[in-house]
């Protein structure tokens, strides 16, 4: 699956903080080994939650910064995301093997364009297929026309894909796997260049 080639041959050192305590863990994520295992140690797979469950608390109390001011930070929030979707999880109810494994994504920006780059960046990432979305906003017959900020809603397993206008202020991408919400990640975690073509809109 891509998910799982997504995440193989990860070499990944992260610096996790918790409760104040640093706690320095490096991991090396091999080729995967059986879908079972998908090639990740029981701490690797705990350290990478672990990471992302403080990220997204601290993020909601406005203060995930210091998770976010170097491009070494940002890449370790990368790995953590793709270490945690590609294996199972017990404590969130996360089974990406599973055949009624979903991914839901909410992403939030100040453009629909953003939006939807934000959204196909994410999917690929997490081994999910990417669609356009559908215009939920009233007289405006498709998506790309939606003027402002906008909040697209994605489901892999449903394949429900559509945008709104957003009147709130945040801005990012929030994840969930099995039972557990995660961010809002940042919009260009996955591609913060914006090197790569963005997606036609039709």
């Amino acid at each position: 699956m891509r998910r799982r080639r997504a995440a193989a041959a990860t070499a990944a050192t992260w610096q996790l903080h918790t409760a104040g305590t640093a706690l320095a863990f490096e991991a090396t994520v091999a080729s995967i080994a059986s879908p079972a295992s998908k090639g990740f140690t029981t701490v690797a797979v705990e350290d990478a939650w672990a990471l992302l469950q403080e990220f997204s608390a601290k993020e909601a109390r406005g203060l995930a910064q210091t998770f976010l001011d170097s491009r070494d930070k940002r890449q370790r929030l990368r790995d953590a995301l793709l270490v945690a979707a590609a294996a199972p999880y017990v404590p969130a109810g996360w089974k990406p093997e599973a055949a009624d494994s979903m991914v839901l994504l909410g992403v939030m920006a100040s453009d629909v364009r953003l939006a939807v780059r934000a959204l196909r960046d994410y999917c690929q990432a997490l081994g999910v297929p990417f669609k356009m979305p559908e215009s939920r906003v009233p007289g405006v017959a498709a998506a790309p026309a939606i003027a402002g900020p906008a909040y697209v809603k994605y489901n892999s397993a449903s394949g429900l894909c559509y945008a709104t206008r957003y009147e709130g202020r945040d801005r990012g991408v929030l994840v969930q796997l099995g039972q557990q919400q995660l961010g809002h990640l940042p919009l260009g975690l996955h591609d913060e260049l914006m090197a790569r073509p963005a997606p036609p809109l039709g």
